[in-house]
């Protein structure tokens, strides 16, 4: 997404969780927040999460920073 056109906009990022590269992940963020134009949260890829513990510490930088997360099971 471009430069956010609202001013003083202070969205919360997207994490995009995924086991492998994110790609589908990152397509469904986008195309959902295609339906909201000027929105421009920062979309934020943690791939190749392969354990519990990685996991976690994706949860707790999500956690931190406000964000949401979005997660896809193939």
């Amino acid at each position: 997404m471009g430069p956010c056109e609202h001013p003083n906009c202070e969205l919360a990022p997207i994490f995009i969780i995924s086991g492998g590269a994110g790609a589908l992940g990152k397509h469904v963020a986008r195309v959902a927040l295609s339906q909201f134009p000027g929105c421009c949260p920062e979309v934020i890829v943690v791939p190749q999460i392969g354990t519990p513990e990685q996991l976690s510490e994706a949860i707790e930088q999500a956690a931190a920073r406000g964000g949401s997360i979005i997660h896809t099971m193939v």
